[in-house]
């Protein structure tokens, strides 16, 4: 009903390029949960958008191969993107390897709103700490890193949108 008044007021939604970064899977798992009626057999390769409507906005999920030769192209898009996601599962070394690879890059390092959303189905998982210490030594409190468990992927990925959304008001 919100679209039907917003096409009749003429009024506009502010758009956002937002970089999903992680394994093809990871990247994937957020995607479903963030993107109503999301095909889980569309290509990724080498990029994809898909649009997520929050909080009045519309952010344009820009999902990038995870494959180290296209880092120049990664770096042109995340230089244009408002923020970035990095979609990894904790339970996965390959998974929380190739984040924290991502997070270390230089163009990582210059962004303001970064989200890191963690799944986790190991209660203590080592992994996590991991990625929180990574996180904690290069974002200096400008990552907001969200830890949750399998079950409750819908409200882990929609805090982490939402997070984005706010930062994005500001």
């Amino acid at each position: 009903m919100s679209w039907i008044f917003t096409l009749c007021c003429g009024a506009t939604r502010k758009k956002y390029v937002v970089t999903l970064l992680g394994l093809q899977e990871d990247q994937r798992h957020v995607l479903r949960h963030s993107i109503s009626n999301y095909k889980m057999d569309k290509s990724l390769r080498p990029f994809s958008e898909d649009t997520c409507i929050a909080n009045g906005m519309e952010l344009i999920l820009q999902s990038l191969d995870d494959n180290a030769d296209l880092y120049e192209i990664r770096g042109i898009h995340m230089g244009l993107a408002a923020g970035v996601i990095f979609a990894v599962d904790a339970d996965s070394k390959s998974s929380v390897e190739k984040c924290i690879a991502l997070i270390n890059e230089d163009t990582t390092k210059t962004k303001d709103i970064i989200v890191v959303l963690c799944r986790s189905n190991i209660y203590g998982n080592e992994s996590v700490q991991e990625l929180k210490r990574t996180c904690d030594e290069i974002g200096h409190g400008k990552i907001e890193f969200i830890l949750y468990e399998e079950s409750k992927a819908f409200l882990g990925v929609h805090r982490g949108i939402n997070w984005i959304c706010n930062r994005l008001e500001e």
